[in-house]
């Protein structure tokens, strides 16, 4: 496994552990970051602002996204109702792969953390110059992050565990999607993906989501 997949895997899930996919910037402060982001999680209140089928998505996940949007990319101002729809697409393609019984464990995805986390630290240590600097950018950033939420590396671990864990299963529900697939479907990743996402816009259309105090 290279250097770039790694360091680019902890930095998303260092970072983004409410599911925005993006890579970190020169400019990323993530120690303000950590700050800012804690003071949402501290004054939240479990305000659900719209529930998919029942599974509630909060406040704090729209603020928390909101905040790693603008830290991440200042110049493209991305609106909450946006946001709210990308969490409520996430939310049913959680809730399909819990239908499916292909929701990945927690210990799985706790394993892959720490797999990859402790190579992290070792390639810190490697005698490539290049493979060292990535590593220890990488492990830069996640020492940020802790910091700014005043996390324990245990803490970290898990939290970031908690978000590989549906960074997972959501590959798990497109990767069953796709086995479903005629074979010469299968070989194009354009028409997987063009499939896929009318498969999910089905699932939303069919999907029982509320809006609270919109």
């Amino acid at each position: 496994m290279k250097i770039s997949k790694i360091s680019v895997l902890l930095i998303i899930i260092a970072i983004i552990f409410v599911g925005v996919i993006a890579a970190a910037s020169t400019g990323f402060d993530a120690f303000s970051f950590g700050q800012n982001a804690n003071n949402i999680l501290s004054e939240a209140d479990g305000t659900v602002i719209a529930t998919v089928d029942g599974a509630a998505i909060y406040e704090s996940d729209l603020q928390l996204v909101a905040l790693t949007a603008k830290s991440l990319s200042p110049q493209n101002a991305i609106d909450d109702q946006q946001i709210l729809n990308d969490l409520i697409r996430k939310q049913v393609v959680y809730n399909q792969a819990e239908k499916l019984g292909l929701v990945v464990p927690y210990e799985q995805a706790k394993k892959s953390i720490i797999t990859n986390y402790n190579l992290i630290k070792s390639l810190a240590e490697s005698q490539d110059g290049g493979e060292r600097a990535d590593a220890q950018t990488a492990l830069g950033v996640i020492e940020e992050y802790m910091r700014g939420f005043g996390l324990t590396e245990e803490q970290y671990i898990e939290m970031a565990s908690k978000q590989m864990q549906k960074i997972m299963t959501y590959g798990a529900c497109y990767n069953h999607f796709k086995e479903g697939l005629a074979k010469d479907i299968q070989a194009d990743a354009f028409a997987v993906n063009e499939q896929y996402e009318k498969y999910i816009d089905d699932l939303l259309a069919k999907a029982d989501i509320q809006y609270v105090n919109k």
